[in-house]
């Protein structure tokens, strides 16, 4: 992502978080602010959020966009999901002990023929 503003992949039919800021403050042009109008139509949980947005005032309203974002970014980091050492073994286990029996299995059967 070249921009950090752009939340979201570009072509994907969303709007970017300066898009919103824009039409909050009421400096979009005509055509953008009803691209953002009808977006806002067509989502419910961002039109959700739009709505406690308008509620903070201009000031605040940028901090608060910075403190989510930050916190997000730290949950995101720690959320990065190891797989326990045990679990990597066991399917090394699994072939190891095929491969035995196998072998054992290859052992008894030549035995067998040289008793013959």
């Amino acid at each position: 992502m070249s921009n950090v503003h752009d939340i979201w992949p570009k072509g994907s039919g969303r709007i970017s978080e300066q898009q919103l800021l824009a039409y909050m403050e009421g400096t979009l042009s005509e055509a953008d602010r009803r691209e953002v109008e009808l977006w806002l139509s067509e989502e419910g949980m961002e039109s959700d959020a739009y709505d406690g947005l308008v509620q903070i005032n201009a000031p605040e309203r940028s901090a608060s966009i910075a403190r989510i974002n930050s916190g997000l970014r730290k949950k995101l980091k720690k959320k990065k999901r190891t797989t326990p050492i045990m679990s990597q073994y066991y399917p090394v286990v699994a072939v190891l002990l095929i491969l035995l029996l196998a072998l054992v299995a290859w052992l008894v059967y030549r035995m067998c023929i040289v008793v013959l």
